[in-house]
């Protein structure tokens, strides 16, 4: 299953790819590990698809569950995560003007 979820993802079909993933996760949850990763693979290929937020709250959830009990669980698919929540969340923030605003420090100079 994670094999054909895998190849239609690489093809850029990404409801088939979520399709064997979300069955994957529905058929077999207590397969902890490959839960994990099938859970990981959902939230991505969200993020690839343009919905950062709803990936953000995928990936938030599979580390907030992994920091309850990570027994079984391969640290890839969380490292990956936390990695993705964090670039997500900084593309997200405004970028910070090199140009002073009034009553910055740098406009009373002078």
């Amino acid at each position: 299953m994670f094999q054909r979820a895998q190849e239609a993802s690489d093809a850029g079909q990404w409801d088939t790819a979520l399709n064997y993933y979300r069955t994957f996760i529905e058929r077999f949850p207590d397969a902890v590990g490959p839960h994990a990763e099938a859970r990981y693979e959902v939230a991505f290929i969200t993020y690839k698809r343009g919905d950062p937020e709803q990936a953000v709250d995928l990936f938030q959830a599979l580390i907030d569950d992994y920091e309850q009990d990570s027994t079984g669980i391969p640290d890839w698919p969380i490292v990956l995560a936390r990695t993705l929540v964090e670039k997500i969340q900084s593309e997200a923030r405004p970028a910070r003007s090199a140009v002073p605003q009034a009553g910055s420090p740098a406009d009373s100079e002078g």
